[in-house]
């Protein structure tokens, strides 16, 4: 068991439930005290998928290029995902919410590239984000 008078966060791993589901909350928190008994049941949602393209003004990707996937919320880094050398990128199995994309280049080239991206209720796939890089 787990000893009492200490808090115990929840979550749930996304790749334990169908692609289609995303749990409703990132994240509960618990308060254990002696003798108590918490059962658990996380509100499932659907999940969504993005794709798009991310332009650059030279006309080319640089390299090892991705993209941190942020709860607005919390800030917590969701997912990073790659950017292909097309400047194509897929994101999969985020819930409806506020999230802001942010670019990540490892060779720190680009910086302060970030997009504000809206999931709603009933949205099933959102296709073809265009996000211009600036200089």
């Amino acid at each position: 068991g787990i000893s009492p008078y200490r808090r115990v966060e929840v979550t749930v791993d996304p790749m334990s439930i169908d692609i289609t589901m995303a749990p409703k909350l990132e994240r509960k928190l618990f308060y254990l005290r002696p003798g108590t008994y918490i059962e658990y049941n996380p509100e499932i949602t659907t999940s969504v998928g993005v794709d798009g393209i991310v332009i650059f003004p030279s006309g080319k990707v640089p390299d090892d290029l991705m993209i941190d996937v942020k709860s607005t919320k919390t800030g917590a880094i969701l997912q990073t995902i790659r950017i292909d050398n097309g400047g194509f990128f897929i994101i999969e199995g985020i819930s409806p919410g506020q999230y802001l994309l942010e670019i990540v280049d490892l060779k720190q080239n680009i910086k302060n590239q970030t997009m504000n991206l809206t999931v709603k209720e009933n949205d099933e796939w959102i296709r073809d984000i265009k996000w211009e890089i600036k200089n």
